[in-house]
């Protein structure tokens, strides 16, 4: 092996790149890329575009110590800056083919799929003259080099410093935070983390810096908490949660965490074969999966590129929208903005535009001589267009018709929102199946095989592509909060690139068939087709109120996440009323009633000056305009007798305009 060495000018012209006068380039992984990944060879000489060479600093010089250096074929010496990944490496373990050596790294390079400028950190032996292969080496020696190499690497090599990310595998994880949070100057080198398959702290490794668990629990949680509020990435092969439940019993505040699982027997197996021994191996990021997808997706949000700032709405203004007051926004509604059919209930819509500009309306429906209950035994969803957001609107076919009580959704789609990512359409809705009675009653087997599905498509006129297996499903454990149910799915894009999926979940601690109570919940995904990690914290809860919200709408302005809720009895925005109500978050995850909650009580005025008051206006769906909120849709019943459901699109006014303006 070439060990080369640094600042030796005459066999590398080292360029020191002036920081204020270099620009980053906005690198985006292809995070649907099908290729797989290669890792590159070693080779001798110097550091060059598409080179991976062994790298020995001048501290070092005429040892065996080194890192290695990985600059990707775009790299140039005066071009613009890139994102740098560091990696720390698992212990030597023959069974599932970790060497220990930093040359035989693989982590760093898949997750950045060989776009960034990747660097393999190495573990200082206790003797100082080469790499340890067997956790730390000598500790303090092991951190300092860190300390001196990695600031250098990223100056010589014109890296971005705001883009600097740490991970680790195996030993490698549990080094990410005792090597890489060991204290304060250290700590600061980093941007993102990333961990797979081991935490420092989690478990005791009968070593001396590892037990008695207590201490080394405490010593880890002092580490842990200096990542504030960074993003990180901890990931783990199979469904193991002991770390996320240290995690998040160490830290205030772990909104900047994002807990992923990967099955690498999915992705690598059957064990061994050409690219691993075992399962637990670094190597899974250089296949196609959706897996690595989610991961790609996290990495183009951390390292800051333009493009990858993936929110499903930008930003209101400069500032996080903490005066969004829907009271003075609320306009007079059009007689044309009633969407209405004398055949059927209408009940709740979502709209979304094309790419030219057409609008298209997903709604429920069924018909209303089988009477209001119906809703869950006959709604479909269906299909109108409109040239502008409010209407009017023509029906013009159903998305998603029954299909057969085989399938999941067979009988009944219900509450769509629909939502465009990426270029694709995303229809989310309820579904179940059951005997197919309209009974006056609600139907008890349909209201309980309720569950949470997403369509997919290239266009919102269809063809919505289904699924065989619902998006959330129950959780088949006794006393789970959704042991029974799972509907009205609302979804939100974070401007991390992180899916929040906000449900309606039913336990069955209350007495059946309807069980109770009935909560909220939030899911969370790197993909909007999931697979979703469940989030078992009740949301939009009222102390002593068992049910006192529904059917939220969420989404994010890139800067905070916002919901409407149906306030049942305004709990939430001091009406003492039914009525609808504001709520905030800075993730999604935790919420608190918005500084100005209340959105719309159940009348409206029409264009013309006549005020309505409605029994139920509810089921909010935004249509936000270049991130504003510019439409309410809510499903409309006038009277208690329930005999007839329409659609109301309620324009909603910048600030200082005339409400009488509703058009």
């Amino acid at each position: 092996m070439t060990n080369f060495k640094l600042f030796e000018r005459i066999a590398f012209p080292v360029i020191f790149l002036p920081m204020s006068l270099v620009v980053a380039e906005d690198i985006r992984i292809d995070k649907f890329a099908s290729q797989s990944l290669a890792v590159p060879e070693l080779s001798d000489g110097v550091p060059a575009a598409g080179k991976r060479v062994a790298v020995t600093p001048p501290e070092y010089e005429g040892t065996d110590v080194f890192h290695t250096l990985y600059l990707p074929a775009t790299w140039k010496p005066d071009g613009k800056q890139l994102p740098i990944i560091f990696e720390y490496t698992g212990n030597f373990f023959a069974k599932s083919g970790s060497t220990g050596k930093p040359e035989d790294a693989a982590l760093g390079f898949g997750l950045s799929a060989g776009q960034y400028i990747w660097v393999s950190l190495p573990y200082i032996n206790k003797t100082g003259d080469g790499n340890e292969v067997t956790w730390w080496g000598d500790e303090d020696a092991t951190v300092e080099y860190a300390k001196r190499n990695v600031p250098r690497i990223i100056q010589q090599y014109g890296a971005d410093p705001s883009a600097v990310i740490l991970c680790g595998f195996s030993r490698g994880a549990i080094g990410v935070n005792y090597l890489g949070l060991h204290d304060d100057e250290i700590s600061g080198l980093w941007t993102a983390f990333l961990t797979h398959d081991h935490f420092d702290g989690v478990k005791e490794w009968g070593t001396k810096w590892g037990s008695p668990l207590d201490r080394y629990r405490a010593d880890a949680t002092t580490r842990l908490q200096r990542v504030g509020n960074r993003p990180y990435w901890v990931s783990q092969n199979g469904s193991d949660q002991s770390s996320e439940q240290f995690i998040r019993s160490s830290v205030t505040d772990a909104s900047s965490f994002t807990f992923g699982h990967v099955n690498t027997s999915s992705i690598l197996g059957p064990f061994p074969n050409n690219f691993a021994k075992a399962a637990h191996t670094d190597r899974w990021m250089l296949k196609p999966s959706e897996y690595r997808n989610q991961i790609w997706n996290w990495m183009n949000g951390v390292t800051g590129g333009t493009a990858a700032r993936l929110t499903s709405e930008r930003s209101l203004d400069a500032n996080p929208g903490s005066e969004l007051d829907f009271k003075s926004m609320i306009g007079r509604v059009l007689e044309s903005a009633k969407f209405i059919d004398e055949d059927f209930y209408i009940w709740g819509g979502s709209m979304v535009r094309d790419a030219d500009g057409k609008c298209h309306l997903l709604y429920s429906r069924w018909l209303r001589e089988l009477g209001h209950n119906a809703w869950v035994t006959h709604s479909e969803i269906a299909h109108a267009v409109a040239d502008e957001p409010l209407g009017p609107y023509q029906h013009v076919d159903v998305a998603l018709p029954a299909r057969g009580p085989e399938y999941w959704d067979g009988m009944c789609t219900h509450n769509p929102t629909v939502h465009e990512f990426d270029g694709k359409y995303y229809l989310y809705y309820m579904g179940n199946f059951g005997d197919g009675n309209a009974t006056k009653k609600l139907n008890s087997i349909h209201r309980n095989n309720q569950r949470i599905g997403v369509a997919v498509a290239d266009h919102p006129s269809g063809p919505w592509k289904r699924f065989d297996k619902p998006l959330i499903d129950i959780t088949p454990e006794p006393g789970a909060h959704d042991e029974l149910m799972t509907s009205n799915p609302s979804i939100l894009r974070r401007s991390d690139g992180m899916y929040v999926l906000i449900y309606k979940a039913v336990g069955t601690k209350g007495p059946l068939p309807f069980g109770g109570p009935v909560i909220h919940l939030a899911a969370t995904s790197m993909s909007p087709t999931g697979p979703f990690v469940k989030e078992m914290k009740p949301l939009f809860t009222a102390p002593g109120v068992k049910f006192p919200a529904e059917d939220p709408y969420v989404w994010s302005d890139g800067e905070r996440c916002w919901a409407i809720v149906n306030d049942h009895k305004g709990h939430f925005n001091q009406t003492g009323e039914d009525s609808l109500a504001l709520f905030t978050s800075p993730d999604g995850l935790d919420w608190d009633v918005a500084s100005n909650p209340w959105v719309l009580q159940r009348k409206l005025t029409w264009a013309d000056g006549t005020e309505q008051s409605f029994h139920r206006l509810e089921r909010p769906q935004l249509w936000l305009e270049d991130g504003v909120p510019s439409v309410l849709f809510c499903a409309a019943e006038e009277t208690k007798e329930m005999a007839h459901s329409f659609n109301v699109h309620i324009p909603l006014l910048p600030k200082n305009s005339d409400p009488k303006n509703g058009n």
